[in-house]
């Protein structure tokens, strides 16, 4: 599976540089790609499914979150320790996602406050 810092690297290798061999367009491009990731201007990869479901979806696992599922145009978040589940759309699950990536980028913010 290809990276987004290597699909990254490989579009920024292909812009116009007439002047530049093709390995060192390669190599603008890859430390292009490079100090766009360092500066957290590339999404990190997501993660892979830990496991497949009864009906043929995808499974999550983590530690301390409740299980995430999906399958059927839906996503599932299980909470198994209270028996309870709650099926939302991708459109919300990304919502939420972005809702915890904020939260988590303002607590680094803000964490030197502390």
């Amino acid at each position: 599976m290809t990276t987004n810092l290597e699909r990254a690297a490989r579009e920024l290798a292909t812009w116009p540089a007439p002047h530049l061999s093709e390995q060192e367009q390669d190599e603008q491009g890859n430390d292009m790609a490079q100090e766009l990731a360092t500066q957290g201007l590339i999404a990190p990869d997501l993660p892979s499914p830990d496991a497949r479901t009864a009906s043929g979806g995808h499974r999550w696992l983590t530690d301390e979150l409740p299980v995430i599922n999906a399958a059927g145009g839906r996503v599932g978040v299980l909470y198994p320790t209270v028996g309870m589940e709650h099926g939302i759309t991708p459109g919300k699950a990304r919502e939420w996602a972005y809702i915890l990536l904020a939260a988590a980028n303002h607590a680094e913010d803000t964490d030197h406050d502390q």
